[in-house]
């Protein structure tokens, strides 16, 4: 899925569109400005604008995808889809979900998680892109779902966990229905105070068997002072999950 997820983004298309701005505000309801970013959205679709030397560049995002795969006994269909669910600055939050079915196969496959792209990279985020490793660990090691996983493989003070990527190897270890291995970036910002940032994490199955399973939690992060400015903005702009209510 995060495969997936990195090729949608990165399949858009930039045009000159200048003489089409007032055009673009006539069609959408909301919008969202960040430096000379120009987010706006719908259900159906998510454009982003950026100012240039050379007039305006837009990423077109769309929100569903169908994809048909042959070379199986009948041809195999992958549906996706994204729902932006928050705003950040560069951050944008998308719940990413997906079914595939046919080519033979005895069931359907779906199943849905978080991610968290940076306009500015074109790319999408990890947790450690903000914040210091040891912060992380510390907190995350806190979480109930994850202290549960490790007990089940031993004591945790038994267990050596010195580091941020050891912490990620014993998530991998054992698929316990929820695939914890990939908590750094399956996330979206839910809220904000003038000290910390609410980080909700969506996760999805780990196996097949446990298809369709969805797991979200959270921690609270110290606020990055870098980043302080964006997540305020977006907290009074009612832009972050917690308070969202454009779909």
């Amino acid at each position: 899925m995060k495969k997936l997820f990195l090729i949608f983004f990165l399949i858009f298309f930039a045009i000159n569109i200048s003489s089409q701005v007032s055009e673009i505000d006539s069609i959408f309801t909301h919008k969202y400005n960040y430096k000379d970013y120009t987010i706006y959205w719908n259900e159906d679709l998510v454009i982003v604008s950026q100012e240039n030397i050379k007039g305006i560049d837009t990423i077109e995002i769309a929100v569903t995808a169908d994809e048909v795969e042959e070379g199986f006994s009948e041809p195999y269909h992958f549906e996706s889809n994204f729902t932006l669910i928050s705003i950040a600055g560069p951050y944008l939050s998308f719940w990413s979900s997906y079914m595939g079915y046919g080519g033979g196969s005895a069931h359907p496959s779906y199943g849905s998680s978080y991610y968290t792209y940076n306009l500015e990279s074109k790319k999408h985020i990890l947790l450690t892109d903000i914040w210091n490793e040891n912060i992380l660990l510390e907190k995350l090691i806190e979480v109930e779902i994850i202290r549960n996983h490790l007990n089940d493989i031993g004591k945790i003070e038994d267990l050596h966990i010195n580091n941020l990527n050891d912490l990620i190897k014993y998530l991998g270890n054992i698929c316990d229905s929820i695939d914890l291995e990939s908590v750094l970036d399956n996330f979206a910002f839910y809220d904000a105070t003038e000290n910390e940032v609410i980080v909700q994490f969506g996760l999805k199955h780990c196996a097949e068997v446990y298809r369709g399973f969805f797991t979200e939690f959270e921690i609270t992060l110290p606020m990055p002072k870098d980043k302080a400015e964006i997540f305020i903005k977006a907290k009074s702009e009612k832009t972050l999950k917690s308070k969202w209510r454009f779909n």
